[in-house]
């Protein structure tokens, strides 16, 4: 077949599969897309700024940029706490009617004797579809209660869900807005004490990607650019972001203000919003029922002299167990405390498994071997000798501590052998607690939510899974390691994308050692200090009372000091442990599903 009659029979394939999978009928060349067009709003945070009439003038700019919905920064006036509607929220929604665009305001909301921080949405006739009350808080918040739904909005673009400021430390959040329908999440926030562009970015990059979600971020900018400079040196760290930002469900940037703020608009393909409100949640039983369950599972406990400093070590795939016992002996030698081996196929029928078990069952003799001969614990993973994919973690004698079951299966079903797993693979060792999943179980986000509410130190990911993209993989991976404070080793093998590696990742999500491509690679060794982990961080108690704009921090510090760069200057205090801290601040109740109206 000629190359002009394939195209010609590709197209026609195409136009058939148009009209009628999608109801669309195909003639010619087809008409541009309907696009929605989204403005994320960064504002000037500093004080004197933060007025309704700079509000207005920037819903202004989204509705002339012909946005199609604008979204404000979260108490984008800075005023006495009013009643939604009232004077500030009316300006607001007097915009939205003049631009004909749906527009997310946020401010301080009164009712009654309380106070809320309140995200409103207000539709293209000016009109208050729905509000939002801030739903979590940190233990530095004060001065307003706190809402008691993830409601999800229906709008002529699809669904929207909303959050607000702190809420974002809290991943559950994105994840049930998603289950109720949402495929836009606004969030509209204000400077933290810790400005942590890499935390905040990729954090925001995982939830796209791994709730399939738009979400659109309206912040602040300092009215002198970087930390307070006129050019891009900062010792701070602590000056609003500016970056207005909309992410697509692949994690990429569709619109970004930059450092300095302003009015980015992304224009998103109507048919990849759309969604209709519902009631999900995650349920109260089964494998993820700790997300809901009103108690924290209890830490691992500390014994006296326990040993938080450990080397860890990732080996990639090698598929010749001679080869494979010589690595982990060299784990051994290194002094590793712990191995993750790659997920291994050893029989691709159930009849290999039968022909193939007693050879299968040698070479897990061999690996445990090596964990008694070094006295260090060993995990390996995939089709392995039972005829459906698990993990064998072998302890420091070489006996099988336990096993788990992969839950998003691999096996054929049709195989005799074929089962899910139907719990988390959370194990306590004499250093810490460990959790393990395999491959496909990086679909299930809910995974590494019951490891961080365990407070597992380390997830061990054994895995083939190469895609849909790299830099997807890595947005997953690592922001997950953010997100639940763990230590990531990920025991991968090389393909044809330059940077699908295995590696080694810490709570921050940095890599801190990755194989190299396209070569026989020496195990991945890394000495990791458990305890070493983000600190949950507060403005001190004078700063808070002096006002919401510590920066650039002059109160309370000589003025022969202010010019001292950071040292003369008030920073934010560590305050404990960062994960513990959030994990306490938890709404499991708000995660189940709605009950449906007048239930």
């Amino acid at each position: 077949m000629s190359s002009f009659r394939f195209a010609l029979v590709v197209a026609l394939a195409s136009a058939a599969f148009c009209e009628e999978i999608l109801g669309e009928s195909f003639e010619g060349p087809a008409a541009a897309p309907k696009k929605v067009k989204i403005a994320a709003i960064s504002l000037v945070w500093d004080e004197g700024h933060r007025t309704l009439e700079n509000a207005l003038k920037a819903l202004d700019e989204a509705g002339a940029a012909g946005a199609d919905l604008a979204c404000l920064p979260e108490e984008c006036v800075y005023q006495a706490a009013e009643p939604i509607p009232g004077p500030a929220s009316e300006a607001i929604a007097k915009k939205a009617a003049e631009h004909k665009m749906l527009v997310v305001g946020n401010l301080r909301e009164r009712e009654g004797e309380k106070t809320f921080v309140t995200s409103f949405l207000c539709g293209r006739d000016g009109k208050i579809i729905g509000k939002y009350r801030k739903s979590h808080k940190l233990p530095y918040e004060e001065g307003f209660a706190l809402g008691d739904d993830l409601p999800v909005f229906a709008t002529d673009i699809g669904a929207v869900g909303l959050k607000a400021g702190t809420d974002h430390c809290f991943p559950e959040i994105d994840a049930v807005l998603r289950r109720r329908g949402a495929s836009l999440v606004v969030w509209s926030t204000s400077p933290f004490p810790i400005r942590d562009e890499h935390l905040e970015t990729l954090t925001l990059q995982g939830r796209a990607v791994h709730n399939g979600l738009h979400i659109a971020i309206a912040r602040y900018a300092g009215k002198e650019g970087y930390g307070g400079y006129k050019n891009a040196f900062s010792w701070t760290g602590t000056w609003p972001l500016g970056r207005a930002q909309v992410f697509d469900p692949d994690g990429h940037t569709l619109a970004d203000s930059g450092h300095a703020g302003g009015v980015p608009v992304a224009a998103i393909p109507a048919s990849r919003l759309g969604g209709t409100p519902r009631n999900g949640g995650y349920e109260a039983a089964g494998k993820y029922a700790a997300i809901t369950a009103p108690e924290l599972p209890l830490p691992l406990p500390r014994k006296e002299g326990m040993k938080r400093t450990i080397k860890a070590a990732a080996i990639e795939c090698d598929g010749d167990i001679a080869r494979l016992v010589t690595k982990l002996d060299a784990c051994g030698k290194a002094g590793c405390d712990l191995v993750c081996l790659w997920e291994y196929v050893w029989y691709n029928n159930d009849a290999e498994v039968e022909k193939f078990r007693e050879r299968n069952r040698g070479y897990l003799a061999r690996i445990a071997d090596m964990a008694k001969r070094h006295r260090m614990y060993v995990v390996i993973a995939g089709e392995l000798e039972r005829g459906f994919n698990e993990a064998i973690l072998y302890d420091r004698e070489g006996r099988e501590l336990g096993r788990y079951t992969k839950i998003n299966q691999t096996t054929d079903k049709k195989s005799k052998y074929y089962q899910a797993g139907d719990k988390v693979g959370l194990f306590d060792l004499d250093f810490g607690r460990i959790c393990v999943k395999i491959c496909a179980d990086v679909y299930s986000p809910e995974i590494d939510r019951v490891a961080a509410l365990h407070q597992a130190d380390l997830m061990l990911l054994p895995t083939q899974d190469a895609g849909p993209f790299t830099d997807h993989t890595r947005m997953r991976d690592l922001s997950r390691c953010i997100d639940n404070g763990y230590f990531l080793l990920r025991a991968a093998c090389g393909t044809r994308q330059t940077d699908h590696r295995t590696y080694i990742a810490d709570p921050w999500g940095f890599v801190l050692a990755a194989s190299q491509y396209a070569t026989g690679n020496e195990p991945l060794i890394v000495t990791l200090q458990l305890d070493n982990r983000p600190k949950y961080y507060e403005w001190p108690e004078a700063v808070r009372k002096a006002g919401p704009y510590p920066d650039p921090v002059v109160r309370g510090i000589p003025r022969e000091r202010f010019d001292q760069m950071y040292s003369g200057r008030n920073h934010p205090e560590a305050k404990g442990d960062l994960r513990a801290v959030l994990l306490k601040c938890r709404r499991p109740e708000l995660y189940r599903p709605r009950a449906e109206p007048g239930k």
